[in-house]
């Protein structure tokens, strides 16, 4: 107890410095060994606490696919001081891959914290993986056999998968043919070798030869939700849809709702089609899969915020981020948030040094008419009507008349007040009534006077 109030002490007076006198000087000769190493050791122990905590939660956030996050709680761990540093590594290392920045995550996780053989068995398929996507090279020949020797021991599949990737990337032609899969068939002895077979066959396109080989599985095999889930992937892929739906009938995984939202889509039940991509999202927020289907279903089904919130989630590198912006914009505009919209659509056009598609002059138009701003309806209706939109051409016309036509819209009033013009009278027949014309002057005066000639003085 007397520790901690002294340790307390200590921390108010070293936060407390007089100007001009720098930093308070402690005199530890009045404290015991033994007391200073128990304040040091609660002060570790407190960090290290901390950085567990936040060691947890980034695996959590990693894990349901919300990355930044993740990322978010990686930063707060100390690397310099903390023994968890070579876990934030990997981490950090497993973040970017998935962000399919792999320069960066090899670099992450092949530092000399990972030189020992304990740390290096924990990231060595993460590297080879990174190796992969570039040509191969002496690096990686030198890492696939490192990480061969280390795994040996560890592999439940007898490293079916890294040999067959090995053989892939090595453009081993048989391999190339997916012989390996029909090799490894007789090899049906646990349900990992037999799900590393299946995957294999997928990533090889040889569903056939998953399909042709399925009364020779186990029995047993069908009770693993994970096996049902690939094998309903393959029937999908050969288009038996309905035998895909079987397999995968009670499984929940974010791979069987996108396989379910797939099969509603192409059937066009929209609504049941975005249920699933969004359960998927549900279970892993980062599925890439789900969103690029469920952003197009959110505009079709008018749910304009769900699409805001699905685009802030989506991040690729090949994905052009004036687009992105653009259709945020448009879900904005869909919600009336035009101060918003405006503020965006001010950036694109400086993104496209004013020379954007003719939906942005469109869009910035529409915003304008709908913020009251007659100066910028004016000009990007003029802009859009330059480019023969003939409904901007109009728009134009009628800023001649009105003097606010954004307020004018708005109105309350009834356009026309006759209540007897309704759409039930335009409907019922009229009878014709010739007009009768009022004569003032009679024709045949007029002839007489065309005859006669007139003199004039």
């Amino acid at each position: 107890m007397r520790a901690i109030i002294i340790y307390s002490f200590l921390i108010l007076l070293v936060s407390y410095s007089p100007a001009g006198q720098g930093e308070i000087q402690f005199d530890w000769s009045s404290y015991t060994r033994d007391e200073i190493n128990e304040i040091n050791q609660k002060d570790q122990v407190k960090r290290r606490s901390a950085d567990l905590l936040y060691l947890t939660k980034a695996k959590k956030f990693l894990i349901n696919g919300n990355l930044d996050m993740s990322e978010f709680y990686l930063k707060l761990i100390d690397e310099k001081v903390s023994p968890l540093a070579i876990i934030k590594h990997r981490y950090q290392g497993i973040i970017h891959f998935i962000r399919e920045d792999f320069e960066k995550s090899y670099q992450q996780v092949s530092g000399a914290l990972f030189n020992e053989n304990v740390s290096y068995v924990e990231v060595c398929l993460l590297r080879i993986i990174n190796l992969m996507t570039k040509k191969p090279d002496k690096k990686l020949l030198k890492e696939l056999a490192g990480c061969r020797a280390l795994t040996s021991n560890y592999s439940k599949n007898d490293q079916m998968w890294l040999e067959t990737l090995e053989n892939v990337k090595l453009k081993k032609e048989w391999a190339l043919r997916g012989d390996q899969i029909a090799l490894n068939r007789v090899t049906f002895e646990t349900t990992e070798i037999i799900k590393v077979w299946i995957k294999l066959g997928l990533y090889l396109n040889r569903e056939d030869l998953i399909i042709k080989n399925l009364s020779e599985l186990p029995p047993k095999i069908y009770r693993s939700k994970r096996v049902r889930e690939l094998l309903a992937l393959a029937f999908y892929r050969k288009g038996k849809k309905k035998r895909a739906l079987e397999f995968i009938e009670d499984v929940t995984s974010p791979n069987a709702e996108n396989i379910k939202g797939n099969i509603n889509l192409e059937k066009k039940e929209y609504e049941l089609a975005f249920g699933h991509f969004k359960l998927a999202l549900k279970k892993k927020q980062n599925s890439i899969n789900a969103m690029e289907r469920a952003i197009p279903l959110a505009w079709i089904l008018g749910q304009w915020k769900d699409g805001v919130i699905l685009l802030k989630r989506i991040v690729r590198l090949d994905l052009d981020n004036k687009k992105k912006i653009a259709l945020d914009t448009a879900f904005r505009i869909r919600l009336n948030q035009f101060n918003k919209a405006e503020e965006q659509l001010r950036l694109l056009d400086l993104n496209f040094r004013n020379r954007g598609p003719i939906e942005l002059d469109q869009m910035r138009s529409y915003v304008a008419l709908r913020r009251y701003d007659m100066d910028g309806l004016r000009e990007f209706s003029s802009r859009a009507c330059r480019r023969f939109d003939a409904l901007h051409c109009w728009i134009l016309g009628q800023l001649q008349i009105w003097e606010n036509i954004g307020k004018t819209i708005e109105r309350d009033e009834t356009p026309f007040s006759q209540k007897e013009i309704t759409v039930a009278a335009l409907k019922e027949k009229s009878t014709i009534t010739p007009l009768e014309e009022r004569i003032i002057v009679d024709q045949r005066d007029i002839e007489e006077l065309d005859s006669a000639l007139v003199k004039l003085k």
